[in-house]
């Protein structure tokens, strides 16, 4: 479990973390318990970051990349908290960062997790890996990722793309995945590969990714602002990124203001 909390009241914020992190890969994660996940995003305005989930990004350490940011910010000062989140997500976007391994990595972490899921499915519901039932769940999974809403700039990326540039490897992965002896019927595959994208096209995160939260002071806010974001991954060149929540104090009369964020690993 991983546990962050932030308080805001009128004249500060406070924040604490846990210092459990995961990384590796589905089925040989390592949980780590000595890791800062409080940084300074500036050396010169009061803003900071907090992580939860994956250590990572596409293979990097969050903290290479935050102090990668840090440097590259350098005295910059922004009048509003939003435009330092902004500022961050275009930075993880950097060409130095979409590596073709690590996003080749978000698809397979995908894939498998989409393996497991049908997988479960037809345990819970007494059913046995068939043609049919496969079809059914993977409908059903369909129906439930295309309800979710979709990351921005990922709108235009189509099946003939994501198919042509991962296909085969999701072919292999699903017709010869370890945690099951049966291999996915040929009949289901088209829908199974619509699945693992619409999924990755949405806001239906892995079991690697990262909780950030960014909070502090623009030079024009009075009181602070936090704003969690999630990244998940990416793939063709596209990071999986999205807004989760934001949090204010108001003026008026009211009690501090605590956000709790977290999640079981």
């Amino acid at each position: 479990m991983t546990a962050e909390v932030a308080v805001l009241n009128k004249t500060g914020v406070a924040i604490a973390a846990d210092s459990a992190v995961t990384t590796g890969f589905p089925g040989k994660e390592k949980i780590f318990t000595t890791a800062n996940k409080i940084f300074t995003l500036s050396k010169f305005e009061p803003v900071g970051i907090m992580i939860n989930g994956h250590v990572e990004h596409l293979g990097f350490p969050w903290e290479i990349v935050i102090k990668d940011f840090r440097q590259r910010l350098g005295s910059q000062k922004f009048d509003d908290l939003r435009q330092y989140v902004d500022l961050f997500l275009q930075t993880i976007t950097d060409k130095r960062f979409l590596n073709d391994d690590g996003q080749m990595v978000s698809v397979l972490i995908n894939t498998l997790s989409t393996v497991g899921e049908i997988s479960k499915r037809l345990d819970r519901e007494g059913l046995v890996w068939r043609s049919k039932d496969i079809k059914k769940t993977l409908e059903k999974m369909l129906a439930e990722a295309s309800s979710r809403p979709e990351i921005p700039g990922l709108e235009s990326i189509s099946e003939r793309q994501f198919n042509t540039e991962y296909g085969s490897i999701i072919e292999e992965v699903s017709t010869k995945d370890e945690h099951t002896e049966d291999k996915m019927p040929s009949v289901c595959r088209n829908l199974f590969r619509r699945v693992v994208l619409t999924a990755m096209k949405h806001q239906m995160p892995s079991g690697f990714s990262t909780g950030i939260v960014i909070t502090g002071y623009g030079r024009e806010n009075l009181f602070p602002k936090l704003f969690e974001v999630t990244v998940d991954g990416a793939f063709l060149n596209k990071v999986r990124c999205y807004d989760v929540g934001e949090h204010r104090c108001r003026q008026g009369r009211g009690r501090d203001r605590a956000i709790c964020a977290g999640r079981h690993r």
